[in-house]
């Protein structure tokens, strides 16, 4: 309604990594469908999605209405999946910074309880996909 929830002006200079948006979407599929199809299918439905699901954010977090807000608050996915992009596109063009050799460990505590069933985190390094999955230990063993 005329509001402005963004800003372009906003200084996110002293800001460390990147944001990313988290937003429902349900996926369509034929599993006739060739290989090669049925992943170009999946990307243009990804591709469909509203100004990349920033939307969702904007309604679940800042939305004027509490009525708007509550009914978005305590929403579960089954599967979360995220896609950290090419750390080779951003690193390699940065003397600077580079990737950490050693292991960073578990990024999710021991006491975190799962608010979906199953997480999928991929990026690229090296020219190679690494997909790390967590899941929940009352749905799966």
């Amino acid at each position: 309604h005329g509001r402005s929830y963004v800003s372009r002006d906003m200084d996110t200079s002293r800001t460390v990594g990147w944001f990313t948006n988290v937003y429902p979407l349900t996926l369509v599929s034929d599993p006739s469908m060739d290989p090669g199809l049925l992943i170009s299918n999946t990307k243009e439905q990804l591709r469909r999605v509203p100004d990349k699901g920033l939307g969702y954010g904007l309604l679940k977090y800042l939305h004027p209405s509490e009525d708007v807000r509550s009914s978005l608050a305590g929403v579960h996915w089954d599967i979360v999946f995220n896609y950290l992009g090419q750390a080779d596109n951003v690193l390699t063009t940065d003397t600077h910074l580079k990737l950490a050799s050693e292991s960073q460990g578990s990024g999710i505590g021991e006491g975190y309880e799962f608010d979906s069933k199953l997480d999928v985190n991929s990026i690229v390094k090296d020219g190679v996909l690494e997909v790390d999955w967590s899941y929940s230990s009352v749905h799966y063993r």
